[in-house]
């Protein structure tokens, strides 16, 4: 079994890409701190959810550029 670092494993991520996050008590925030210190060369990076547990600094100033959040139990009006 081959280990990487958390930036390694989400270095596969690209602007305009959908991911999915596991959520609760299974939520990856080493992985989504990773990838939120890559905003600066992200752009519209999706980021499709149920309930993530701990901080969501990708909806946050100034990520709002590098990511979007889907959120599948928000209700928008």
């Amino acid at each position: 079994m081959n280990y990487v670092s958390a930036a390694e494993a989400v270095s596969v991520i690209k602007s305009g890409d959908r991911i999915y996050l596991h959520g609760a008590a299974a939520t990856p925030n080493v992985l989504i701190q990773a990838l939120v210190d890559r905003y600066e060369e992200l752009e519209n990076v999706e980021i499709c959810h149920v309930h993530t547990e701990g901080p969501a600094n990708y909806v946050k100033e100034p990520y709002k550029k590098s990511f979007y959040s889907n959120n599948f139990l928000l209700v928008r009006m």
